[in-house]
């Protein structure tokens, strides 16, 4: 499985019966916040299983161009990040994010809050997906931003926070109002976010607060309408384990569901990160997750068609469109909108590649409606250089007949950079070497 970012095509064949147990990998939401928090405490801070995908790498990057010490150093089966507490420094360099949102919409405002210039830049699918939301709440608050019209490249030119209040409006994303939490102790004004609206991933402000709860700074909120963070407050070193990531394993647990098979996944928190709710709509498709001496076993068995309300897990509606597909009885994913702004458009292209191989889904509005389609057929189908595009169509693959080319693949480095070699591990026949 070596040099994998250099491999086009994977080949997935059907019919293999999935056993044994797997680590989940660590979770990716929760490196960002970690890594950003232990950058500017007081004191050292190490970072036990650290995700190593793409994205964290991203995050690690920016911070060091910032001034911060990280350092990453990698054993078999573990990661682990050392991080020695700095002062924000400016960049002598452009800050380039590569393909992550998560690290340009989280570091804007870190950069923003220290008054000095800074220019974000991106690569692939990160030159597609907007960061206004952001730029316009740092505008408010007296930075001077300049953009390709709300993309990347971003040059930010700030004194400080004229203000220590801000109003945003989260209802098409949430990473921004995470950015101007995680720098409001590195502002001498603290910070006060009052939302506009609705919030939608509200589970991953809530890691936002507990991270940040955990490196010694308290938010104080008013339910997700107001979030406070009173001036005076500083990060201090952590030594901490990252746990595992539902969004990722969700993947692993279609693949269960795809192939009638019975698998076992290690390091998963029973409750409290985002994209947890995976194993209570998974229960509602009727399959039965169970955790035992802090192992999650997902078996395969008969299902039934539900109806999910997905704005706050747009990461799972990959996931569950191929477990809706194997229902007795039609599915509807609500609230899918928001997947247009992913690196694909992804509700589009679970349509157009499911169909490829025989599964029955359609858009109707802001809906996913997801029909029963029998089995599934191997063929060939595209990512759309999109990792979760691509996961889902493997895990879908995997209960298909027949084989499944997938082109433009290998992109699951930038979330899950272990996935196939797990798949494998639990018995999975798959050719990445094409």
């Amino acid at each position: 499985m070596k040099g994998q970012k250099s491999v086009r095509r994977v080949v997935v064949r059907g019919g293999a019966r999935l056993s044994g147990e797997v680590a989940a990998p660590p979770s990716k939401p929760y490196s960002h916040r970690a890594l950003i928090c232990s950058a500017f405490s007081q004191g050292a801070s190490k970072i036990v299983n650290l995700s190593l995908c793409e994205d964290s790498m991203a995050t690690v990057s920016v911070l060091n161009g910032m001034g911060a010490e990280i350092e990453i150093e990698t054993e078999p089966g573990a990661s682990t990040a050392l991080a020695r507490g700095s002062i924000p420094l400016e960049p002598e360099t452009v800050l380039c994010c590569a393909e992550s949102a998560s690290t340009l919409r989280m570091c804007l405002p870190l950069a923003a809050s220290q008054g000095f210039f800074s220019v974000f830049a991106g690569e692939g699918s990160l030159l597609k997906r907007p960061v206004g939301p952001v730029l316009e709440a740092l505008s408010s608050l007296g930075v001077d931003v300049r953009s390709r019209k709300g993309y990347v490249p971003v040059a930010i030119d700030s004194k400080g926070f004229s203000s220590d209040r801000v109003a945003v409006s989260a209802g098409f994303g949430s990473q921004h109002v995470s950015g101007l939490l995680l720098c409001a102790p590195l502002s001498p004004r603290g910070m006060r976010v009052e939302i506009l609206g609705e919030v939608v991933s509200k589970p991953y402000v809530d890691l936002t607060v507990s991270v940040m709860r955990v490196f010694g700074v308290a938010v104080e909120r008013k339910g997700y309408e107001r979030f406070e963070v009173e001036p005076g407050q500083r990060y201090e070193g952590r030594e901490l384990v990252v746990p595992g990531d539902y969004s990722s394993a969700s993947f692993l647990m279609a693949a269960a569901l795809s192939t009638r098979s019975e698998v076992t996944l290690l390091g998963l928190a029973k409750e409290g990160l985002p994209d947890y709710k995976v194993l209570e709509v998974l229960g509602e498709f009727g399959a039965e997750p169970r955790f035992e001496s802090g192992k999650l076993t997902i078996s395969g068995g008969k299902l039934r068609g539900t109806e999910v309300d997905c704005r706050d897990i747009p990461d799972l509606v990959p996931p569950l469109a191929v477990v809706a597909l194997l229902a007795e009885g039609s599915s509807r994913l609500r609230g899918v909108s928001r997947l247009s702004a992913k690196e694909s458009s992804r509700a589009q292209a679970l349509v157009s590649e499911l169909g490829k191989m025989g599964g029955k889904l359609r858009l109707e509005g802001e809906d996913l409606v997801v029909h029963p389609s029998g089995r599934l057929r191997g063929c060939a189908v595209s990512s759309w250089c999109d990792h979760r595009i691509e996961m889902a169509l493997a895990a879908a693959a995997l209960g298909a007949e027949g084989e499944t080319t997938i082109e433009d693949a290998m992109k699951v480095s930038k979330s899950y950079p272990g996935f196939y070699e797990d798949l494998a591990r639990l018995g999975a026949e798959i050719d990445a070497g094409q």
